[in-house]
């Protein structure tokens, strides 16, 4: 074997040298005097990662997609109404008008954001909170939790235009606040905008922690 021959290098105090230069002296310290370990950092989380969980793949990421377009389509058509009728509605669920507003257009933002999937969790946010209120007052006005069934209901009982109706129960609104759970914590799944701002926040991130700029790093901080 042929023994390396190692040059050292000089550095007076006060020598102005520029990181390149230096780089095989700092080689040569970190070779020699190996320093201790240090305390592993944490990775760096992006705003899109604390505010979009990544959505599942294969069969889940599409069941995730049916929920969120149903979710959508659904709100939309829950809000709209609502929000060209306010004041009737305010009257009729005897709260006031701005507060009707707000759950309206929950309702209706949420929808729309729901079927691009874009920021997921936020827009299921704003439905859940929405479906709770509702949960609130039908549990208060004394509703049960599950309506009878048809043919246990007397004779005239919630007759409308289109026949016998359903009475009131709060279990509507406490499945879609369960649905809304589910879009919160698992992401928008499959064909979702939210995939796009991960993907873009990942490589982002990547960028940051590549080789490169951590061998650079290292030769500045020296």
């Amino acid at each position: 074997m042929v023994a390396s021959l190692r040059v050292p290098t000089l550095i007076w105090p006060g020598m102005v040298v520029h990181p390149l230069q230096r780089a095989p002296a700092v080689l040569h310290t970190l070779t020699a005097n190996p320093a201790p370990p240090r305390p592993m950092e944490p990775s760096q989380i992006t705003l899109i990662e604390i505010l979009v969980p990544p959505g599942s793949e294969g069969i889940a990421g599409y069941g995730l997609l049916v929920l969120r377009l149903f979710m959508g389509v659904a709100f939309i058509r829950h809000g709209w109404p609502k929000l060209r009728n306010l004041r009737t509605w305010s009257n009729a669920m005897k709260t006031p008008e701005w507060l009707c507003f707000l759950s309206a257009a929950s309702m209706f933002g949420g929808g729309m954001a729901l079927l691009p999937g874009l920021l997921t969790p936020l827009a299921a946010l704003a439905i859940l909170v929405s479906m709770a209120y509702a949960v609130v007052l039908e549990i208060s006005s004394g509703f049960p939790f599950i309506a009878p069934d048809p043919y246990q209901i007397p004779a005239n009982d919630y007759v409308g235009p289109m026949g016998m109706g359903e009475p009131p129960s709060w279990e509507k609104a406490a499945m879609y606040c369960v649905m809304a759970l589910v879009l919160i914590t698992c992401g928008g799944g499959a064909l979702s905008l939210d995939n796009l701002l991960i993907e873009r926040s990942e490589e982002h991130t990547s960028e940051l922690q590549s080789p490169c700029n951590l061998v650079c790093r290292l030769l500045l901080e020296k």
